[in-house]
């Protein structure tokens, strides 16, 4: 679906997350996956210290800010 999908895309990892390292280790190692995250319509955002549910609120606030970041800069 990324592949074909032309659209922006963000997508946002949180570092503290056994999901999000899965997803990012299989994504550099699967030649399916090869430059999907180098896509110029993709921006990749990385937050090292962030859960899975971005549960501490100084996370979730940083979270919002660079959707609401994003979202302004495509509009």
């Amino acid at each position: 679906g990324l592949r074909s999908f032309e659209g922006w895309t963000l997508l946002v990892l949180s570092g503290d997350d056994y999901t999000a390292r899965e997803f990012a280790e299989y994504s550099r190692a699967s030649p399916a996956w090869q430059g999907l995250l180098h896509k110029q319509t993709l921006e990749l955002h990385e937050m090292p210290g962030a859960d899975h549910t971005f549960s501490n609120s100084s996370d979730l606030q940083a979270l919002n800010a660079r959707c609401l970041h994003w979202l302004q800069s495509r509009c």
